[in-house]
């Protein structure tokens, strides 16, 4: 719940009749019918409130592994083929580069990068990340869309460097420059 540390005290005192949760983010349900069958769908977006902050401002993880401005969309599709039923999900996170790193907005199209110089406390932060996500998604992939050109080729090559000395099988990276 987005307003969680808000409610806390209600919470504790049983007062549920006080409490509205609320989500940052969007819904969106649709129905769509086709000539064979129907279907729904849903989408949501969530945005995790453990690190909220503008994009130039806030990068990276804190000390407990939470990264910046992660969002966890969900879209679900509901549909009846023949008189059976079928619900598909698909969950996709998207957040900031999971290690301890900024970049200061200046003046310039690409601002200086400054990532955190202990690569033990890099690679300690993103352990924590992907602990964090396998609690939800034992098996994920993360795709990494950034530049493989000047800061954004820094980044990434950290980023690669810190996720092959975590080395857990369960968590794929792959490098996907889209602008190539």
């Amino acid at each position: 719940m987005y307003n969680g540390d808000w409610v806390d005290e209600f919470i504790k005192i049983k007062a549920y009749e006080w409490i509205t949760g609320f989500i940052c983010g969007f819904v969106s349900i649709t129905f769509n019918h086709g000539v064979n069958n129907a279907c729904e769908m849903a989408l949501i977006s969530r945005r995790d409130k453990r690190r909220q902050g503008m994009r130039w401002l806030t990068r990276g993880t804190d000390l407990d592994g939470n990264t910046a401005n992660t969002v966890q969309t969900e879209l679900i599709f509901f549909t009846d083929i023949e008189g059976k039923e079928y619900i598909f999900s698909h969950v996709q996170l998207r957040g900031s580069i999971p290690y301890i790193w900024n970049q200061d907005p200046d003046m310039k199209w690409e601002p200086k990068c400054t990532i955190h110089p202990s690569d033990k406390l890099n690679v300690d932060m993103m352990a924590k990340n992907f602990a964090d996500i396998k609690k939800s998604y034992p098996n994920a992939c993360l795709i990494n869309l950034i530049d493989k050109k000047k800061t954004q080729k820094e980044i990434g090559m950290a980023f690669e460097k810190y996720h092959n000395e975590v080395g857990d099988p369960n968590i794929k990276l792959v490098w996907f420059d889209f602008h190539a």
